[in-house]
């Protein structure tokens, strides 16, 4: 039985993730994370600051 696909047949690689589209892909990752961490800790400290001249 042939395992090969038609893009190997085609000539052309395998369809996979090179190393380089991983990392990049990680990045944008935790570039979104730490935005939407940091978007919520300011949300939680003007909060925290309403509450606390309102006292």
């Amino acid at each position: 039985m042939d395992e090969t696909t038609d893009k190997e047949k085609a000539g052309n690689q395998p369809a996979r993730p090179d190393l380089y589209s991983l990392s990049f892909q990680l990045t944008i990752y935790v570039a979104k994370t730490l935005s939407a961490l940091t978007a919520s800790f300011e949300r939680v400290e003007k909060v925290h600051t309403f509450l606390l001249v309102k006292v």
